[in-house]
């Protein structure tokens, strides 16, 4: 019994050996895709629709770029929502940098901007983001044929006070 003891602490000690060699580091390491990288609006505040810059050397044309959207949701158990990854809408695309458009309809929140080549993904810096939603006073204008005049609906009532359905 005691050899077999000794066996299997032997083979507990080497499996634990063979498992801490390793050539790889801790943590995931990022490739580089172009050099030079950055985004010119990085850390400000950009409101939807805004055209956001990024630059470097090396971009290729079937380069993509992707957001990841994280936001403060003010609960204990939650108390950090998560959007990702979002593609970006690609307005000039050059070899030294692209120009994108923020996205609409989304909640105030901090945007990290990645670039993606070939399933390598990479970042390109950060940016926040104005608040994206509807504002809550949406309105709708309609004509109405039998009185001949434009009627405003809000999102809850209309002018008259009457529920809107929307």
């Amino acid at each position: 019994m005691t050899k077999n003891k000794l066996f299997a602490w032997a083979i507990t000690l080497l499996c634990f050996s063979l498992t801490s060699c390793s050539d790889e580091k801790d943590g995931p390491s990022e490739k580089i895709l172009v050099t030079n990288a950055g985004v010119t609006e990085a850390n400000q505040t950009v409101k939807p629709g805004d055209i956001v810059h990024i630059y470097g050397d090396g971009f290729q044309e079937g380069d993509q770029v992707d957001f990841d959207f994280r936001w403060d949701l003010g609960e204990p158990f939650f108390p950090e929502g998560y959007l990702s990854p979002v593609s970006a809408e690609i307005v000039e695309r050059h070899s030294n940098g692209m120009s994108i458009r923020m996205p609409y309809r989304k909640p105030e929140s901090r945007v990290e901007i990645f670039l993606n080549r070939a399933n390598e993904r990479m970042s390109l810096g950060k940016v926040l983001l104005a608040d994206g939603q509807t504002p809550k006073d949406f309105r709708l204008y309609g004509i109405n044929e039998t009185d001949k005049t434009i009627e405003r609906t809000y999102a809850e009532e209309t002018v008259t006070g009457k529920k809107s359905g929307i």
